[in-house]
């Protein structure tokens, strides 16, 4: 048996919190811009779900790559949970909206999140921040803030895995 001494962990990025007001979307990855993680922000390109890329702006968000129900059980080769790394032959899942807030567990890079407070989308790499980074710092045109969701819990557990509420 596991004893945390200081702190529980949070949880799993792209574990979503609360499916019963949670809209996830499903479709087909673009083979040439694939996520590198679950719970990483994601767009559409001509109808497929793809990784955040440079310059992109706030309007491109679509949701965060989500993992499949039950993403954290079962064989870990199939469903990426050990890696955290989507595997392109499964069809995506994607929280895109809520139904009353739904909920999703990120990795928040840089800064404390503050509950109700603004997420920003990483757009321009500048180590150790990397394009598609979520974070709870304003970085002038380096980030740019969504407007579809906020940070549902204060702070993050030493993993960087932070709340994510879709508003």
């Amino acid at each position: 048996m596991v004893a945390y001494l200081r702190e529980v962990p949070v949880g799993v990025p792209g574990t979503v919190i609360d499916y019963v007001r949670t809209i996830v979307d499903s479709g087909q990855y673009d083979p040439d811009l694939m996520p590198a993680a679950y719970g990483a922000p994601v767009k559409l390109v001509a109808g497929l779900v793809a990784a955040i890329e440079s310059g992109d702006a706030a309007t491109d968000f679509y949701g965060i790559l989500a993992r499949s129900n039950p993403g954290s059980s079962g064989d870990p080769s199939f469903n990426g949970f050990g890696a955290g790394v989507p595997v392109a032959t499964q069809i995506p899942s994607v929280v895109i909206g809520p139904v009353g807030g739904g909920r999703i567990l990120v990795n928040c890079t840089i800064g404390t999140p503050v509950k109700g407070g603004i997420v920003y989308m990483r757009v321009t790499e500048d180590l150790p921040a990397l394009v598609g980074d979520l974070e709870a710092n304003a970085d002038g045109s380096a980030n740019v803030a969504l407007t579809s969701v906020v940070w549902g819990l204060n702070g993050k557990d030493t993993d960087g895995t932070a709340q994510v509420l879709f508003k």
